[in-house]
């Protein structure tokens, strides 16, 4: 706190120290290290820049109206700082998971092959796998590092109809645990008569990645819509593991510094309404945006930021550390 008051550090850098020492995986120190770097802090400047240009061209059209200022002027750096603002947006969803982590829920009916792809996922035997039926009643969790995001691959019981009053519950904990999942893997039986799930998956609120499992039997139907994997030959796990990797963090730019916490999301998300805002008011009321766009932009750096939130950032950091 003493460096980001002294000035040698800015926000944004001083968040990426937290976020280096909670680090996880590679790619959660690589981001890290690239935001204490100030490349964060870079790309903010930059579209700032642009934002200052478009107020300049706005405030000479207000004081020199007869001296006609070219509208381009106004729109090219406007329409540039909005597709760096998306871009910079596109990346806090891949940010924030490397740096927290993801929770994948595997969903699918009995002898799915659910618990045999956890297994094969983690390399050990985290789940029981059996022949039967019903065997997962509860859920059960395992930690590993996938696609370089650290991820809670989480085994759910088997959807279907029962009047097994234990097993319905673990069936209605499935069911919650899809919904609350940052990734859903829907898995079908390929070696046996296809069967519609029990859950609308299409309206959970995750992504969803959809399988086609026991690709090393022989297929009872076939999909190319869902990807073929098995947990016994390992068929489509590399498949499997990129498919999360695009699923997890989007086309988010491997090489420039992401948004790594909602509070940085957030300031962008309100820079970006003023920007788009801007682009359809009167040059008055379109300053007016740009100001608010760039004192939103100038929290993610700390330029200018309440006293509240540099206590609640430097809050999260403890001695000893």
């Amino acid at each position: 706190m003493r460096a980001y008051l002294a000035g040698s550090l800015n926000l944004a850098q001083a968040e990426a120290v937290l976020g280096l020492v909670e680090a996880q995986t590679d790619g959660a120190r690589r981001q890290a290290s690239l935001g204490l770097s100030g490349a964060l802090g870079a790309r903010v400047t930059r579209v700032a820049a642009g934002l200052i240009r478009a107020l300049a061209a706005i405030q000479a059209m207000l004081d020199y109206p007869e001296e006609g200022v070219p509208d381009e002027d106004r729109a090219e750096p406007l329409a540039q700082a909005q597709a760096e603002l998306e871009t910079l947006l596109a990346s806090a969803r891949a940010g924030q998971v490397s740096t927290r982590g993801a929770r994948l829920a595997l969903i699918g009916r009995p002898n799915a092959g659910k618990s045999s792809l956890l297994n094969a996922l983690v390399g050990f035997e985290r789940s029981i796998v059996t022949p039967t039926p019903g065997t997962t009643r509860d859920y059960l969790e395992a930690g590993l590092e996938l696609a370089g995001v650290p991820v809670t691959l989480v085994d759910t019981a088997g959807l279907r109809e029962t009047l097994d009053e234990i097993e319905a519950a673990g069936v209605r904990q499935a069911r919650a645990l899809a919904e609350a999942a940052d990734l859903v893997l829907v898995l079908e039986d390929g070696s046996a008569p296809r069967e519609d799930l029990p859950i609308d998956v299409a309206g959970t609120p995750a992504r969803v990645i959809r399988l086609c499992t026991k690709a090393d039997l022989p297929a009872a139907w076939t999909d190319a819509e869902l990807l073929d994997v098995s947990a016994v030959t390992g068929a489509g796990l590399p498949q499997l593991r990129e498919s999360v990797r695009a699923a997890l963090l989007g086309d988010a730019a491997r090489g420039e510094a992401w948004l790594t916490t909602e509070r940085q999301a957030d300031a962008a998300r309100r820079a970006l309404g003023h920007v788009r805002a801007a682009q359809t008011l009167p040059d008055d009321l379109a300053g007016y945006e740009l100001e608010e766009a760039l004192r939103a932009l100038a929290e993610i750096t700390g330029q200018d930021v309440q006293e509240d939130v540099v206590d609640a950032v430097f809050r999260n950091f403890c001695v000893g550390k």
